[in-house]
């Protein structure tokens, strides 16, 4: 269980509006509340992608998070993607550099996901490929900074609805802290991907 001083930051975008995020690149009213997006309760978050562009939220609520986990729902089954298109859902970052990250990709016939994780020396390591099908599914994803300069014990764990975790451990990551999240399409976006990308019940916790 969560406690409530655990809770960082929460949205279920039951308000119908975005006003409980920072802010965020909403690229011309691509980035919206609305029912169609709903995995839970009434409303979800519904991204449009007609274009290359970022288009996401962002959280400012993590302090100096040495510890991070985040929850939310995702469905990709309005997405059509073309053959070898990834980009990123999801990050987490210091003040100005990527700590980890969430992609997907079309492999084929198949949606696949993975965890991205740099380290100190700005090398990242990532998890193997994932597949899900492009219902509604719990996402989750966990990271934990190394314990002390030189100590390679950080780690990342990530799951897809009820299948096992993923993880990546033995990461450098010491002086590394969580001090924002991005969600929806972060970066990568490329021209064979357009649709919308769906988003519920945003959670995130110190663990």
């Amino acid at each position: 269980m969560t406690r409530p001083n655990d809770v960082i930051f929460r949205d279920g975008f039951e308000s119908g509006d975005l006003a409980a995020w920072s802010g965020g690149k909403l690229d011309n009213g691509d980035v919206f509340v609305t029912p169609y997006a709903a995995m839970v309760g009434n409303l979800g978050l519904a991204i449009e992608i007609d274009d290359n562009n970022q288009a996401h939220l962002t959280d400012h609520s993590p302090a100096a998070e040495a510890r991070y986990r985040a929850r939310f729902y995702f469905s990709a089954n309005q997405l059509p993607m073309a053959a070898t298109d990834r980009f990123t859902i999801f990050g987490i970052y210091t003040d100005t550099a990527l700590i980890a990250m969430l992609e997907i990709r079309r492999d084929g016939p198949l949606m696949q996901m993975r965890a991205v994780a740099r380290q100190e020396d700005g090398t990242q390591r990532s998890s193997t490929w994932q597949t899900f099908d492009q219902n509604g599914h719990a996402i989750l994803l966990e990271w934990q900074a190394a314990s002390a300069p030189g100590a390679a014990d950080g780690w990342l764990r990530f799951a897809i609805g009820p299948n096992p975790p993923v993880e990546l451990p033995g990461l450098n990551t010491a002086s590394l802290r969580v001090e924002r999240a991005l969600l929806g399409a972060v970066t990568g976006v490329d021209s064979g991907t357009r649709g919308a990308i769906l988003f519920d019940e945003f959670v995130s916790t110190r663990w």
